[in-house]
């Protein structure tokens, strides 16, 4: 298998951080993106600065050595409503298990 290029990199691991929706783990992130922490540690500063020149509604946190993608404060009281859709559906998924594993 051919090492993976730093763009290649960098992209996996914002992937991971797009769709997880939560805290991540250094060691997570490594193993999503099949590289070690230093790579993955330039990935994270190419990722953050990539935001911060945006300036856009999303930035990267860090938090207790763990990562995730957050909506900037300014931003989150307007789109918070969409939150409770995604939950929602964990909801109606946690059900149907629950549907699935009491039916004779």
């Amino acid at each position: 298998m051919a090492e993976k290029n730093h763009t290649e990199i960098k992209n996996l691991v914002e992937a991971a951080l797009f769709l997880a929706g939560k805290w991540i783990e250094m060691g997570d992130l490594c193993r999503y993106a099949g590289v070690n922490e230093n790579k993955v540690q330039k990935a994270i500063a190419e990722i953050r600065a990539d935001y911060g020149k945006r300036n856009g509604p999303v930035e990267l946190s860090e938090q207790d050595g763990k990562f995730k993608l957050d909506v900037k404060p300014q931003y989150l009281d307007v789109v918070k409503g969409l939150a409770p859709q995604m939950d929602m559906r964990k909801a109606v998924l946690m059900t149907l298990s629950y549907i699935a594993f009491k039916q004779p």
